[in-house]
């Protein structure tokens, strides 16, 4: 149905406008899609080289106080990681 006080000039014209945005729209989620399976991939190659040299991983994130850290990192530093909570305040043993 053609709306009042629009040519068919301005609607064909709004179609091609939409045409052209849905295709912009799968081209970035196609790259999406390439950039997070190379992140997976590259935490995949992250994971296998920690595990194969038996190093531990922590990290903090100094805004909210929060950290992380791996299985191997516990027990490399004798910590139990059920003990262990997520803010930077909880009791963790040092090396």
């Amino acid at each position: 149905m053609k709306e009042p006080g629009k040519t068919k000039k301005q609607l064909l014209q709004e179609i091609r406008d939409l045409r052209r945005r849905v295709i912009e729209l799968e081209n970035i989620k196609i790259q999406h899609e390439r950039t997070e399976k190379a992140l997976r991939e590259s935490e995949e190659r992250l994971r296998l080289a920690l595990e194969g040299a038996h190093e531990g991983l922590w990290d903090w994130n100094v805004n909210t106080g929060e950290h992380f850290y791996d299985s191997v990192w516990a027990e490399i530093t004798g910590n139990d990681p059920a003990g262990i909570g997520q803010h930077i305040d909880a009791p963790v043993k040092s090396l």
